[in-house]
């Protein structure tokens, strides 16, 4: 399962940091890509924060590295996700389209 949650984070993170690029913000550090993320395009309306709700979900429930056993997401947490980030994948689609 925690490899599941991490693909979804990277399904989230990569048009985050896409978006980034599209408005030449340059990111060193996930982190601060997803700060920006809600400075231009949470905070302005421009995609919805239930997006921001759900990258910050991922980012939590995902392993930091493989030897990592700590942080283990349910069937529940990958159900609830994937149906977010295709939608988010679309609202991303729109943006730069």
């Amino acid at each position: 399962m925690n490899f599941v949650m991490n693909s979804l984070y990277y399904a989230f993170l990569y048009p985050v940091l896409g978006l980034m690029q599209s408005r030449s913000l340059s990111v060193d550090m996930q982190s601060t890509a997803i700060s920006l993320f809600e400075r231009e395009f949470i905070a302005t309306g421009h995609i919805d924060r239930r997006f921001l709700d759900a990258i910050r979900r991922s980012f939590e429930l995902r392993p930091a590295c493989a030897c990592e056993g700590k942080k283990t997401a349910s069937p529940e947490d990958v159900e609830q996700l994937i149906p977010v980030a295709e939608e988010f994948l679309a609202a991303v689609k729109c943006i730069v389209t």
